[in-house]
């Protein structure tokens, strides 16, 4: 049932792009502590590189729901017309920025490739199924993220260290969703029920 499959689409985004952005946010708000914390000093002046990576998770959690929707409905030609020209984009691109801006050339080639190929597949699964994007819950989402960003780079610049910030932006993010009801655990498992 494509009018079934699409009122999922339609919910299902905003709470791919919400499960996402904490990840995103900690990225974004202490990349450095988050690159010391996971290997060593050495590799800090990567930080702004995964400031811009962290913004692809989002996309790539919302380009593997529609994913799933274009394999069921068997459009696996088009997925790989798709696929070999966004590698072919990727690969030019890369090219270019490489040369031109390093590993931060690579990161936002990435990031473009990522928003280019989520960009097509939406607007090709929205003419197979009746799907709307919720703009105002996409908005409130990004508010909230910017709340806990605003909050993270503060607690960041008062209380030095991975954990105070992490807590931060975690606490703020899930704080202000609970109080503005825009995403909760019954409307994600409502999403996951078998017969969805």
């Amino acid at each position: 049932d494509k009018e079934q499959v699409g009122n999922i689409v339609s919910k299902a985004i905003p709470i791919m792009i919400y499960l996402a952005l904490p990840v995103t946010l900690l990225c974004v708000v202490m990349p450095g502590e988050i690159i010391q914390f996971l290997s060593n000093a050495d590799f800090v002046a990567g930080a702004n590189t995964l400031r811009v990576l962290a913004f692809v998770l989002p996309l790539i959690y919302c380009d593997i729901l529609l994913g799933a929707v274009l394999i069921a409905n068997d459009e696996r030609k088009y997925m790989i017309r798709v696929a070999v020209a966004i590698l072919l984009f990727n690969f030019l691109a890369n090219i270019y920025m490489i040369n031109r801006f390093s590993y931060m050339g690579a990161a936002i080639t990435t990031l473009v490739s990522e928003i280019v190929l989520l960009a097509i597949n939406y607007f090709y699964v929205k003419r197979v199924i009746c799907s709307r994007l919720d703009f105002g819950r996409v908005g409130k989402i990004a508010l909230i993220a910017l709340g806990a960003f605003v909050v993270g780079m503060g607690v960041r610049q008062l209380f030095p260290g991975l954990w105070p910030g992490s807590v931060a932006v975690i606490g703020v993010y899930v704080g202000l969703s609970w109080a503005t009801n825009v995403v909760n655990l019954g409307q994600i498992k409502t999403l996951l029920r078998t017969e969805n």
